[in-house]
C-alpha cells in the first residue's frame, strides 16, 4: 500500500490525464485508518468479486492483486511498494511497479517534468530501496518506460 502523499499526488495527476485509477476498498480503509482519506472523483473505489486470500499479503495488497486479475493482467498495473505483493503479481503475470516507477509513469504522462521525477526518485521518501532499484528507475525515466 502506498501511504506517502507524493504517490497520491502522482496518482491524482495521472487520473486527471485520463489514466484509470482503481483503488481497492481495503486500501481506502487502510488509508483512512492512517488519517489519509481518498475523496477524489477521478478514482474508482471497488471491491474484487473474488478476493485473493494470501497470508503473506495485507488485505489491501490481496484486493489489489485480485482486481488486477479481474480487470485483466495484460492491461492492469499494480502499484505497490510491498515486495511480497510485487513478487506474487509477477508470478501471476501482472505488471507491477512501486513509487519510483510511478514517478516515471507520471513523467511520461506530463504530470511532472523529468527533473521533478528524478528528484522524487532520489528523495525516496517513506520507502527503502536498493541503489540498484534507484538506478533502474533513473534509467527507465531516461527511456520513459515504467
Amino acid at each position: 500500500m502506498l501511504l506517502n502523499t507524493k504517490a497520491l499526488y502522482l496518482l491524482e495527476g495521472l487520473a486527471q490525464r485520463g489514466v484509470e485509477i482503481i483503488i481497492p476498498s481495503a486500501v481506502r480503509q487502510e488509508l483512512a485508518g492512517a488519517g489519509r482519506n481518498i475523496h477524489n472523483p477521478n478514482f474508482t473505489v471497488v471491491s474484487p468479486t473474488s478476493p485473493t486470500s494470501d497470508a503473506s499479503l495485507g488485505p489491501g495488497e490481496a484486493e489489489a492483486i485480485a482486481l488486477c486479475l479481474e480487470y485483466g493482467p495484460e492491461s492492469a498495473l499494480l502499484v505497490t511498494d510491498d515486495k511480497a505483493a510485487g513478487k506474487k503479481a509477477r508470478r501471476l503475470g501482472i505488471k507491477s511497479t512501486g513509487t519510483l516507477g510511478l514517478a516515471v509513469l507520471a513523467a511520461k504522462h506530463g504530470v511532472v517534468t523529468t527533473d521533478e521525477a528524478l528528484k522524487l526518485i532520489k528523495k525516496k521518501e517513506y520507502i527503502w530501496v536498493t541503489d540498484d532499484v534507484e538506478k533502474e528507475a533513473i534509467e527507465k525515466l531516461r527511456l520513459r518506460d515504467p
